[in-house]
């Protein structure tokens, strides 16, 4: 996913729709150093969940492990 600041409140619109998106404080590149920092800071104020690839990867590791509906004991 790229997300650019490009209306100003970092969002692309993305939270007015409903939208939540994970950014990768350390999983980014930029043409600009100077906004490295700036627009992760934006989009964690308006709809972003700005999180480490480490972050990111225990999360999702934790998430896999979820049983479903047929890997639940039954209970009589």
């Amino acid at each position: 996913m790229s997300v650019r600041a490009e209306n100003g409140r970092g969002d692309c619109g993305a939270g007015e729709r409903g939208y939540g998106a994970v950014v990768g404080s350390d999983a980014t590149a930029t043409d600009d150093e100077s906004r490295q920092e700036p627009e992760p800071a934006v989009l964690r104020k308006g709809f972003a969940l700005v999180l480490t690839a480490e972050e990111i990867t225990n999360r999702l590791t934790a998430a896999a492990h979820v049983p479903d509906d047929g890997d639940r004991a039954s209970v009589a």
